[in-house]
């Protein structure tokens, strides 16, 4: 199970990491820095530029005085500690830094993911709705993510009616995704349907597979 919650992780923050443009909130602007915390900080963002985690993680630490006060420092840090394996560390921290105020795509995904896995699917749900508020800034993901999250909190609470239609609300731009997550939630339920499904699906000749 911890394997297959690491790989869970790594896929979704991966996805994060190359789509969506963090938003810098205003507040940010108002921080005065000192010259020592300007140098760990940008020390830290050139290291994971560079992929060079452990050392950037090294200088982020310098400045985790940060974390209240700095949308920004947040996103590289919980990024920075997922890409170095510490989930744990990495869902402590999204825990501490969690405003209901304030939309943050990386704690929203890790706190929802915690609570689906722990088996707490209403809590789940409240954390996968934001996601599609976020989404609403970034054309990339666009209530996908989200909604096919809560689509499958639904389904694993039995509510078949309710998962696919969740499913339902995935844009039209992410239409093979779609179809393939509907093949798997047809599965799921064991629907009469599903045979059809994945024959219609592997035949599409739109589709590449590649």
């Amino acid at each position: 199970m911890k394997f297959f919650t690491k790989k869970i992780y790594i896929i979704l923050f991966l996805l994060s990491i190359l789509l969506i443009e963090p938003k810098v909130f205003a507040k940010d602007s108002k921080i005065q820095y000192t010259s020592e915390n300007i140098s760990n900080y940008f020390s830290g963002i050139i290291s994971i530029n560079q992929n060079h985690n452990d050392k950037a993680i090294k200088y982020l630490k310098k400045v985790e005085s940060l974390k209240n006060k700095h949308t920004q420092f947040n996103i590289e840090f919980i990024r920075t500690l997922i890409q170095l394996g510490k989930f744990e560390k990495a869902l402590a921290f999204s825990k501490e830094v969690w405003i209901e105020e304030e939309l943050f795509f990386e704690a929203d995904l890790l706190l929802g993911l915690n609570s689906f896995l722990k088996r707490d699917y209403i809590m789940a749900q409240k954390y996968f709705e934001r996601l599609n508020k976020i989404s609403r800034y970034n054309l990339f993901f666009d209530n996908f993510v989200g909604n096919t999250l809560i689509a499958w909190s639904r389904a694993s609470q039995g509510d078949k009616e309710g998962s696919f239609k969740f499913l339902e609300k995935v844009p039209k731009s992410y239409g093979n995704l779609k179809k393939i997550q509907n093949v798997f939630l047809q599965c799921y339920f064991n629907d009469s349907e599903i045979q059809k499904s994945f024959e219609d699906l592997i035949n599409d000749k739109d589709y590449n597979f590649a």
